[in-house]
């Protein structure tokens, strides 16, 4: 409950910053037994908003798992999104291994592995009328473990986005 309401209460305040406001939530439950998520990053631009989470006591540059919301005000379709985040990640990473899913729903599940950036992560993309949102998992590969991939792969999947809270 906790994480639920932090999770809100990030994105509504960086969107505040981006003055624009969201037009639906996260609805994600990363919840675990001792786990308390902080935010170590919030980025917010006119078209884009960016918050990711960690567990207490990790930080932004030595992590072992991150939790990552992005918001990204666009018009594209999930695949033109898709195809530009792709390039520009291979751009960056030349080692980068990407697959995605595409759901009944219509969203996408995305996963990707970088050994140059020892990371590897499992996201889902749902395209809504205000853009398109991402949730994503980060895990250091030495850390991951197959039940840990499962259980994050099913989150996601079974997870989405609720409306968010009528302006006042």
């Amino acid at each position: 409950m906790f994480l639920r309401f932090l999770t809100l209460f990030l994105v509504i305040t960086t969107a505040l910053w981006a003055q624009r406001r969201p037009e639906w939530n996260f609805n994600y439950t990363f919840e675990e037994a001792g786990v308390k998520w902080v935010p170590v990053m919030m980025d917010a631009k006119r078209k884009v908003i960016k918050v990711e989470l960690v567990p207490e006591g990790q930080s932004a540059y030595s992590w072992k798992e991150k939790i990552g919301q992005e918001i990204y005000y666009t018009n594209d379709s999930l695949d033109e999104h898709f195809k530009d985040w792709e390039k520009r990640l291979k751009k960056e990473y030349k080692d980068v291994t990407t697959t995605q899913e595409t759901l009944a729903d219509g969203s996408k599940y995305v996963t990707y592995f970088s050994k140059q950036n020892y990371d590897t992560a499992q996201q889902r993309w749902i395209r809504q009328t205000d853009g398109i949102y991402i949730m994503s998992f980060h895990i250091r590969p030495l850390v991951r473990t197959s039940e840990r991939t499962e259980r994050v792969e099913k989150l996601l999947k079974e997870g989405g986005l609720k409306p968010a809270p009528a302006k006042k």
